[in-house]
């Protein structure tokens, strides 16, 4: 396990036992009838596919999405992840959610495997995740077919956000307003 992986579960685990407390007395007090018209709080759920070059950030991701909830798969580049979709779309269990590097270090990147993956399924919801703000790119992201964009490094706060609008269909495909940028 590599030290970056620890010291994000040792976070985790600090700020899980120092929610635990305020979340269940929350679970107890909500009443979950929506004829009174209360939300119902819920976990995240979903199976997301990321796809990084860097093993560490694939792991890192993983790691974050998997104590969130998440259902998650990893791929190295963009043809091992437009074989993955493929396969989850063949079996009927598809992704909800594919984060996708912009550039990877070796083989192809987001631009080309989102162009695959909308051929394979028009209705993907894909992320674009990059450190270059200065790529064009990024500056109209939707208009390569994604839907949101996480600029590198991300706090584990904007992942969570970002996927949760997506999953949940708060954001609708090529139409983004706002993305989650850390200082």
């Amino acid at each position: 396990m590599t030290p970056i992986i620890k010291e994000i579960m040792m976070q985790e685990e600090i700020i899980h036992n120092q929610k635990s407390e305020s979340i269940a007395v929350l679970e107890r007090s909500i009443d979950h009838d929506f004829s009174k018209g209360v939300k119902k709080v819920t976990c995240n759920k979903g199976k997301i596919l990321v796809m990084d070059g860097d093993e560490t950030i694939r792991d890192t991701v993983k790691l974050v999405l998997r104590r969130s909830k998440y259902e998650v798969e990893t791929a190295k580049d963009g043809n091992e992840a437009i074989e993955l979709y493929k396969r989850a779309v063949e079996t009927h269990k598809p992704f909800d959610a594919v984060i996708m590097e912009l550039i990877v270090p070796v083989g192809m990147g987001g631009v080309e495997a989102i162009k695959r993956l909308l051929e394979i399924d028009s209705e993907v919801k894909a992320i674009v995740s990059s450190g270059n703000v200065d790529d064009p790119i990024l500056k109209n992201y939707e208009e390569y077919g994604f839907i949101a964009f996480l600029l590198k490094p991300f706090k584990i706060d904007s992942l969570r956000k970002t996927l949760h609008e997506v999953t949940m269909g708060n954001i609708n495909s090529g139409v983004v307003s706002w993305y989650y940028k850390d200082n």
